[in-house]
């Protein structure tokens, strides 16, 4: 099965938008920073009057998109982003949430894409994709949802996005760095 992991990274990161979104992520989290100079993009008001309703606090990154910082039960901290940008399936408009569990320089194990394909298979709602932005490689739980969703429900897959991509964090590094 050697470099088969490239193929399951390929599986895994078949996603619905195509991202571009590396520099922007790699800013958030800590590494080098998105030129001052770039325009910010105008933020969906309808996820911010549905984060508001819920009072969840948020900071709007220069994509117009949504970050959240999650306190976990257990005092940790988990990062989600709500896109701001929308694709069409039919007549439905969907809305992409992601949190990243896991970041690497390299490309991710043999045994974690199998993993995270096999998690896949056992969740009810989001899958986990892998995608390579500036240097690093993360793996994200992703979750779609209408963009029409009431704020419950916005809270709640944030909330699926976050402990899911933590429990991989927990796991795999024992940091708190997503």
């Amino acid at each position: 099965m050697k470099g088969s992991h490239g193929l399951m990274a390929v599986v895994l990161a078949a996603g619905m938008w195509g991202w571009n979104g590396g520099a922007r992520l790699a800013a958030q989290i800590g590494e080098p920073s998105i030129p001052e100079a770039e325009a910010k993009k105008p933020a969906d008001r309808r996820v911010q009057e549905l984060l508001d309703a819920e009072g969840i606090k948020y900071e709007i990154d220069n994509d117009g998109d949504f970050r959240v910082t999650f306190k976990m039960e257990d005092g940790r901290t988990q990062l989600a982003w709500i896109r701001t940008p929308t694709q069409r399936l039919g007549e439905m408009e969907i809305r992409e949430i992601w949190s990243a569990g896991y970041r690497s320089k390299g490309a991710l194990s043999l045994e974690l894409t199998t993993r995270l394909l096999k998690a896949n298979a056992q969740v009810k709602v989001g899958s986990w994709h892998i995608r390579k932005m500036g240097e690093f490689n993360y793996a994200m739980f992703c979750v779609y949802l209408a963009a029409k969703s009431d704020a419950k429900t916005l809270r709640k897959l944030v909330e699926v996005a976050c402990e899911t991509a933590d429990e991989l964090e927990k796991d795999v590094s024992s940091k708190d760095d997503l």
